[in-house]
């Protein structure tokens, strides 16, 4: 489903007339789209906002330019160019195209597709004019919401039987826009996390960038951020490299000389050794940063105000494993409002509430 979404919403150059000259026009795949499956609620689809331009590529002599949405269907551009109406049209293509062949959902739960998620400031493109020497003539900017689109999947599976037709079904999904807004209790929520996962600790996992929230009506509130393991870039592409690499000057000299060369095979010991440390030291600290992240959500998600009893709070963490399969590319962490105003009022202990938190690996 994220590689249908990707080729859904690849952008491609329209221009006005045959002076632009394209390096490369194959077009622009939307890439970092990932699904998350949230229990109670269904999938959700985050697709990044971002500015499908890269001025090295292409060079014009000033006729100018504009991106749009690759179709067969519309000749005028009318309805291909990169705006609301453009992506809430190809939210509905995806849904009620592809959404009922995820097999593995139930009626009651549903498909979200976010548009311009965990991009707090990256929801902007532009049509540009550029000179032969690539100097930017003119710039036009423009600014898209958030957009979000939900429906049932009972809903999808209805249309696929015939129960509802295409317009019923257009109905049935629902369209949310989040406007860049301050939400105070997201950023201070965001700022825990900042604080608490920032061990100085060469051992641990650590924030790398910063944190992305966004919230939604029709959901709650999403965050989402990049972790590094602390110590893992140093000692994985520092140490380890360098001893591959005297390891590969050994060996060529071995074979082109015939003679074994002394201490070859303590080397190669140690370096596995030295992996394996690594790795032993990477999966204790994710399993840190896991419990780390749990107890956040359960102590400090309360005082997310914007977020209704009904809704949810999601955090989405992408990992980077120094190659280990033993971690994953990415976990998500899911608990509902409900749950925290339960430990709040003492209907829950505090483990009952962590036991809550939904944790999902990918």
């Amino acid at each position: 489903m994220e590689n249908i979404l990707s080729e859904i919403f690849r952008t491609q150059i329209e221009t006005p007339t045959a002076e632009t000259i394209i390096i490369d026009q194959g077009g622009f795949r939307q890439r970092g789209i990932r699904g998350t499956y949230l229990q109670d609620f269904g999938i959700i689809f985050m697709i990044p906002a971002y500015d499908p331009f890269t001025p090295r590529m292409h060079i014009s002599s000033g006729s100018g330019y504009s991106f749009y949405y690759n179709s067969d269907d519309d000749k005028d551009n009318t309805t291909r160019e990169v705006d609301e109406l453009a992506v809430k049209g190809r939210i509905t293509e995806f849904l009620i195209g592809y959404g009922s062949t995820i097999g593995q959902l139930d009626d009651d739960d549903k498909i979200m597709v976010i548009y311009g998620a965990q991009t707090n400031n990256q929801r902007t493109y532009r049509n540009y004019r550029i000179a032969i020497d690539g100097d930017v003539l003119e710039s036009e900017s423009k600014t898209l919401p958030v957009i979000s689109a939900s429906v049932s999947v009972k809903d999808l599976k209805d249309y696929r039987s015939g129960s509802l037709d295409e317009a019923k079904i257009k109905q049935r999904i629902s369209f949310a826009t989040s406007e860049d807004k301050e939400y105070m209790d997201l950023k201070v929520m965001g700022n825990i996390f900042e604080t608490g996962l920032n061990a100085d600790s060469e051992n641990s996992f650590r924030i790398a960038g910063g944190i992305s929230y966004l919230m939604l009506d029709n959901f709650g509130a999403i965050f989402s951020f990049d972790a590094r393991f602390g110590g893992g870039r140093d000692v994985f592409f520092g140490r380890l490299a360098e001893s591959q690499r005297r390891l590969r000057i050994v060996r060529e000299e071995q074979v082109r000389t015939g003679r074994r060369v002394e201490g070859i095979e303590e080397e190669e010991a140690a370096n596995e050794q030295r992996q394996e440390v690594l790795k032993e030291n990477m999966i204790a600290a994710y399993d840190d940063l896991k419990t780390a992240i749990a107890e956040y959500l359960v102590d400090y998600g309360r005082t997310i105000g914007s977020v209704n009893s009904d809704q949810y709070i999601l955090t989405s963490v992408n990992l980077s494993s120094g190659g280990f399969d033993e971690i994953p590319e990415r976990v998500d962490f899911q608990i509902k409002k409900a749950v925290l105003e339960e430990l709040d009022r003492g209907r829950i202990s505090r483990d009952e509430a962590l036991n809550a938190v939904a944790l999902t690996e990918y």
